[in-house]
């Protein structure tokens, strides 16, 4: 799945499938609650990205330098806002237990990781959040050597 296909189908996975939730029985309430927290680790994540990519873009639109990127300006809030959201995503999957992962409504979530093995689905999502925070680490480098 591509990230535009993702973004585009996003709404999609704000609540979890009706038919899903049914065909998990009594474990629904387990599951409804899993699907709701990656949800909502994806949002806070991207406010977070989002708000962090502001005060960047603040910073490198007042700083002292001679030669700006105005685009990059513009689009640091949207970038690590997306950004973000993927790394909330990508962590709350990761600690999500396997019965979920493997069971009807985490089927939605594996399918947007890619595999159906719950173990390459962990490495996927613990390569996802490390790619996600390299961009805060070059800030804070970058800061740390007064070129920010």
């Amino acid at each position: 799945m591509s990230l535009f296909e993702f973004f585009r189908k996003a709404p999609e996975f704000i609540e979890p499938d009706a038919q899903a939730l049914e065909q998990a029985g009594d474990d629904r309430p387990k599951h409804a609650a899993y699907h709701k927290r990656i949800v909502k680790l994806a949002i806070i994540f991207g406010i977070v990205g989002a708000v962090g990519g502001a005060v960047a873009a603040v910073f490198a639109a007042v700083g002292p330098r001679v030669e700006r990127n105005h685009r990059a300006i513009i689009l640091a809030p949207v970038l690590f806002g997306i950004g973000g959201a993927f790394f909330g995503t990508a962590i709350a999957c990761l600690i999500a237990p396997s019965d979920f992962l493997t069971g009807p409504v985490g089927q939605k979530w594996m399918k947007l990781i890619g595999t159906r093995n719950v173990l390459v689905a962990r490495l996927v999502c613990a390569l996802v959040a490390l790619i996600g925070l390299l961009p805060l680490a070059a800030i804070i480098h970058d800061m740390m050597k007064g070129k920010f």
